[in-house]
């Protein structure tokens, strides 16, 4: 398993759902009542040492009730033990069948009904409750951990797959795949495998915890990053999407996969979400200066809010001090800000580099000189002023910004503050 430190809060989820997990298999004294609904007919129900779960699908139900801890057998196909009760009804075709496992003093104790009747020969009684548990194992997620291992240890990941495929409901087919991943490495034709039965997974959220999980749990190729990204072209809400490119940006996957991130990130409507997914791209340490230029030309023709734009601008400023493709696609960007507040905190912020170019430096009192309030214009040129005295070129750009000030008060202070007063 490579262990890849990705971005904490996209993994917490997974984290919290292996906690009501851990509540279902019996805390007596946890009072917390924990309700997962997927919307799409499956409910998950944890209240203290007590648990419910239903499946509604079509011509298929599945419910169980228990209470207390439970422990599979090493097979992972029955239960070696449980504190109390545990109840399962599945109903399908017409038909109904339930399986009823209790303790019995150290032992448990099986029961198994079709149609209402118990069926009384002990053996097909026993089959019938392992296949009534592994259908609710497979159907709910409940107990991932062990009936993974199980699974590995039965026919490796190709196993853990097919289960995948099987199973009812994305919330459990996230929890297997984070387990699988957890508990093992995979090559890149089982990753596809695994990318490929995720594809029934309807919820974004879900989506983006299984993903996030393998991210986490595997080391991946710049190779098999495109695949990564096309299964995350399911995920429509702005939110899950910038979250996992928020864990894209964690793993140093080489350029290309940026690359297509950026492709991904497009999809954004939302300029607060844009904004915070190119911001982590941009962070990323193994990003090119071409496309970093990139990004920031994207984002400055995506982002409608001059506000969020400006904020972007603030968070890349580090970009203007390497000067290239980088530097001119962030003074490119201003023109893409219509506020003049916003233009002049961006502008001011740049100012505060200690290591411009000159040729950036001219950019940037250029840039200046597109801001009509007089006020705005004449505060941004000030913080330019000391920089502008260190080359002709600059203090000439620096002179003719200040000198297209409307308001004399502004104009005379803006130039006298580059001693160019008359």
């Amino acid at each position: 398993m490579h262990s890849l430190k990705t971005l904490g809060a996209l993994v917490a989820g997974v984290i919290l759902l292996a906690a009501v997990y851990g509540a279902a298999f019996g805390d007596a004294d946890n009072p917390a009542r924990i309700e997962i609904d997927d919307g799409a007919g499956v409910r998950h129900i944890v209240s203290g040492d007590r648990g419910e779960f239903s499946l509604n699908e079509d011509d298929l139900k599945i419910k169980a009730a228990w209470r207390g801890k439970y422990e599979l057998s090493d097979d992972g196909d029955d239960i070696e033990s449980l504190d109390h009760k545990l109840e399962i009804t599945r109903e399908e075709d017409g038909a109904t069948e339930r399986a009823v496992f209790e303790r019995d003093g150290d032992g448990v104790e099986r029961s198994f009904f079709r149609d209402g009747e118990e069926v009384e020969d002990e053996d097909e009684a026993a089959r019938g409750a392992r296949a009534l548990l592994e259908a609710f194992l497979g159907a709910s997620g409940v107990k991932a951990e062990e009936r993974v291992r199980i699974l590995l240890r039965r026919g490796g990941p190709e196993a853990v797959i097919e289960e995948i495929s099987g199973v009812y409901g994305d919330h459990a087919r996230q929890r297997y795949a984070a387990e699988l991943t957890d508990q093992t490495d995979l090559s890149a034709d089982q990753l596809e495998a695994l990318l490929a039965a995720l594809k029934a997974i309807e919820s974004d959220h879900d989506m983006r915890l299984a993903l996030g999980a393998i991210l986490e749990n595997e080391k991946i190729t710049a190779e098999e990053a495109p695949m990564i990204l096309e299964a995350a072209e399911r995920i429509e809400s702005d939110y899950d999407l910038r979250r996992l490119i928020e864990t894209v940006a964690e793993t140093p996957m080489g350029d290309d996969a940026i690359r297509l991130a950026v492709g991904m990130m497009e999809r954004i409507d939302s300029d607060h979400d844009f904004r915070r997914a190119a911001e982590a791209l941009l962070d990323q340490g193994s990003i090119t200066p071409d496309t970093a230029a990139i990004l920031i030309a994207v984002a400055a023709d995506h982002i409608d809010s001059d506000h969020d734009l400006r904020l972007l601008l603030s968070e890349t400023v580090s970009y203007l001090e390497g000067g290239g493709a980088a530097a001119k696609a962030w003074v490119e960007a201003l023109d893409a800000i219509d506020s003049d507040h916003d233009l002049r905190f961006a502008l001011t912020e740049a100012a505060d580099e200690d290591d411009l170019p000159d040729d950036v430096a001219l950019m940037l009192i250029n840039a200046a000189a597109g801001i009509d309030s007089d006020n705005d214009r004449r505060l941004t040129l000030e913080q330019y002023a000391e920089r502008a005295k260190a080359a002709p070129a600059l203090l000439e750009a620096y002179e003719s910004a200040a000198r297209g000030i409307s308001s004399r008060s502004d104009r005379e202070r803006a130039l006298d503050a580059a001693g160019l007063g008359d």
